[in-house]
């Protein structure tokens, strides 16, 4: 069988890189052939589409990583939901549609109270012990807009979705919150081999932190991730650590 799959967004960018990682695994496999849609443009145009979803065989599928939070993937945050959406609708083979990003109301709520803080911390310019008064009203709508755009893109893809694949366990009771847990399938995160320059001693030589023991943490600085509460705890820490974030932060506002 044919498997199609859409790679679309910035080379580097993570889930650019676990599609390819796939589409490479998957080449490997008995009978079955692997093409690939690679654009660096948030989607496929129409006669891109046409033409790739026309070379794959009748049997064929098609494989998109999507991330509705992910705006070098899918474009701005009003358009993303539609983009997704237009994308699987001119599709004419089944689609699986590879997620990331599926946070369920328990982490949106955690979410939603941390801005909450933080946008009253910067009004008053002192640290509010939690969300009370006006500070509560923003949790409440800032909660609400999370979590009804979550599931306002589930409902919206999944008429035309065949199946669903996560990467985890968690991700996967989240999603059968909205979708026929039938449909989900888990698959681990993929993992990297990389030639390194150099080796750790070296590299901590050369950044100042020789005889250190250092925990790094990967990944584009977002709050969703947690890094504050990282630097919270980092004051506990023995003298001997460091704390390093290594990772694209588009927001200043967070630093």
């Amino acid at each position: 069988m044919n498997v199609g799959f859409i790679i679309n967004g910035l080379p580097e960018h993570g889930i650019v890189r676990a599609s390819r990682f796939l589409a490479g695994a998957l080449t490997g496999v008995e009978r079955v052939q692997v093409v690939s849609l690679v654009t660096p443009d948030e989607a496929p145009t129409d006669a891109e589409f046409k033409k790739f979803q026309s070379d794959l065989a009748d049997d064929g599928l098609l494989i998109f990583h999507a991330s509705h939070r992910t705006n070098q993937i899918w474009g701005p945050h009003e358009q993303r939901i539609g983009r997704i959406t237009g994308l699987l609708k001119a599709a004419q083979k089944p689609v699986v549609l590879y997620l990331h990003d599926i946070y369920g109301n328990g982490f949106v709520k955690t979410l939603a109270e941390k801005i909450s803080r933080r946008l009253a911390k910067k009004k008053t310019g002192a640290v509010q012990g939690g969300a009370s008064g006006t500070s509560a009203k923003k949790t409440a709508g800032i909660l609400a807009k999370l979590r009804s755009y979550e599931e306002n893109f589930m409902r919206a893809v999944d008429p035309y979705v065949s199946h669903y694949i996560v990467s985890n366990d968690i991700e996967r009771g989240r999603l059968k919150k909205f979708v026929d847990v039938k449909k989900i399938s888990v698959l681990p995160h993929f993992i990297e081999k990389r030639e390194l320059p150099c080796d750790a001693e070296t590299a901590k030589a050369r950044l100042g932190l020789a005889g250190k023991r250092v925990i790094t943490l990967l990944g584009f600085i977002v709050d969703r991730k947690g890094h504050d509460d990282a630097v919270e705890i980092a004051a506990a820490l023995p003298d001997d650590v460091r704390l390093v974030f290594a990772g694209k932060c588009d927001s200043t506002a967070y630093l």
